[in-house]
């Protein structure tokens, strides 16, 4: 079942928008708010699949509204939908973080089924790409770290060398030299440290 949280004050406007939705979309459930305040409240105690909200909500700065959502949400796909059709508040609401911004008219609203299936066939399809991107990503710098123990374990190899040629000639250096070794080793177990969180983030994604 998918869940959508519905930001909207005007109690019509949200009668609607759960009649049009729930007579086209299967296992739907929506929980309407009217008040940033509780919008809040429920994002950070329910997991939603999306986010449907009017744009221009009372007590809240509208500049910095969507762009807010998407901070308390950023894994949720949000869709703005407004009775006014300015270009401008669509283009922010975009860049803010919005998946889509719908004006308010009959057509808008008959269409909005197909515009949520959309919606979230275009953000699981991006919610893939950022995870292969992830692992990659985490790959690459496991790779880097193994090549840097690699060397550190060949930098270690070349020092012992080195110590066993002091003993058998009967020199001594100064303790410049034991001191970068530990120094190696250590380097080399934080290395450890790091591929290992990077495999523990891998199997959390």
């Amino acid at each position: 079942m998918k869940k959508i949280l519905l930001i909207e004050d005007n109690k019509d406007h949200t009668e609607l928008i759960i009649q049009v939705l729930q007579q086209d979309l299967e296992n739907l459930h929506i929980d309407p708010v009217n008040k940033i305040e509780k919008a809040i409240d429920s994002i950070e105690n329910n997991h939603y699949d999306l986010i449907l909200s009017d744009y221009y909500i009372p007590g809240f700065q509208n500049e910095n509204y969507v762009q807010n959502l998407h901070k308390i949400a950023p894994l949720t796909p949000i869709v703005i939908i407004s009775g006014k059709g300015d270009e401008e508040t669509a283009a922010k609401s975009i860049q803010s973080g919005a998946e889509d911004y719908i004006v308010k008219t009959r057509e808008a609203l008959q269409a909005l089924p197909k515009i949520l299936k959309r919606v979230w066939t275009k953000h699981q399809r991006n919610l893939s790409q950022r995870k292969k991107n992830f692992k990659s990503n985490n790959q690459n710098q496991k790779d880097l770290a193994n090549q840097l123990i690699k060397e550190l374990l060949d930098l270690e190899k070349c020092f012992h060398a080195y110590k066993n040629t002091e003993r058998r000639t009967n020199t001594s250096k100064s303790n410049d030299n034991e001191d970068l070794l530990i120094k190696t080793k250590k380097v080399r177990h934080q290395l450890k440290s790091f591929i290992d969180l990077l495999d523990s983030s891998n199997q959390e994604k």
